[in-house]
């Protein structure tokens, strides 16, 4: 999978949400801004980071989501790369059947 394909298809995705629910607001553009005490040791020149609702959704959610679908799919093909490594021969029982069944044609009387 594509991570950075995926991360870049958010206006994409965005898009298809505002058409299904019909609005395109975030949770937290009505709310007041709400600042974080400050610890005794931080100095007045630390800046608050305030990130827009739709970007906040994007970092915190989107690409996180993104992040871990990612590792999972990764994962997941590594797991059935080593079934197939395995087990892989079974896939060709079929034609190992039919090759079997030609040899015992062929050499019917030769075998016991």
């Amino acid at each position: 999978m594509n991570d950075d394909n995926l991360n870049d298809r958010f206006d994409e995705y965005e898009k298809i949400a505002v058409e299904k629910c019909g609005h395109s607001e975030y949770e937290g553009e009505q709310r007041l801004i709400r600042r974080r005490k400050r610890q005794y040791d931080e100095s007045d020149s630390a800046e608050d980071i305030h990130l827009q609702p739709r970007e906040q959704f994007r970092t915190t959610a989107y690409l996180a989501i993104i992040d871990q679908l990612a590792t999972t799919l990764d994962d997941r093909l590594k797991a059935y790369e080593k079934v197939e490594k395995r087990f892989g021969f079974m896939s060709h029982i079929t034609t190992m059947e039919k090759r079997t069944s030609k040899v015992c044609f062929k050499f019917g009387e030769d075998l016991p």
